[in-house]
């Protein structure tokens, strides 16, 4: 973690910190790693069982390549997650919500998976996510949607505390922290 002062930002030394653990420092971390690995593993193992081999049709294509999507990304969001990157793992978190609903809207009607494959406007005009939960029958966005959209897919205010402090002290305006490189404190 960096703090947005008057110290020179050293970016080799965050991008080591990404890159290594904070196991022995944060209890959390490490209960979540030992309810995440086995939980993801589980979803991996059940692709590989259910994937291998030939596709049967563009649809079939189309959600196993989603799935592998969504388990990359959750990979990917666990990651930055673990590393105090809250508002970059929910933005890599949010689209695997979306693939979900993808798959599954694919499920039921596999003449999408085309349109999807195909892209451009004609696929975002039957495929944005928005459509797609209305096809699904949600009556709006989900909690969990909605929060990720608002604290990491777009940047809004409301984000800033998981990369900033603020600690008032009496008779003083408040010291404000920001921070680059992953909220770690």
């Amino acid at each position: 973690m960096t703090e947005h002062n008057d110290e020179r930002i050293d970016i080799e030394g965050i991008l080591n910190a990404v890159e290594s653990s904070f196991h022995d420092k944060y209890e959390i971390v490490d209960v979540s790693t030992k309810t995440f690995v086995p939980a993801l593993q589980g979803i991996v193992d059940l692709y590989a069982k259910l994937a291998p081999g030939h596709f049967s049709d563009q649809a079939d294509y189309a959600r196993r390549f989603l799935i592998a999507r969504i388990i990359n990304d959750l990979l990917i969001g666990f990651h930055l997650a673990r590393q105090g990157f809250f508002v970059q793992s929910y933005a890599v978190l949010k689209p695997t919500l979306e693939a979900i609903d993808l798959v599954r809207i694919f499920g039921r009607e596999p003449e999408l998976a085309k349109v999807w494959s195909v892209g451009g406007k004609e696929a975002w005009k039957q495929l944005r996510p928005k459509i797609v939960r209305e096809k699904l029958g949600y009556k709006s966005a989900d909690k969990i949607y909605s929060h990720l959209c608002e604290f990491g897919g777009h940047p809004t205010f409301q984000n800033r505390h998981y990369m900033s402090s603020m600690k008032k002290q009496p008779g003083q305006a408040p010291a404000i922290t920001l921070r680059i490189g992953g909220a770690t404190d």
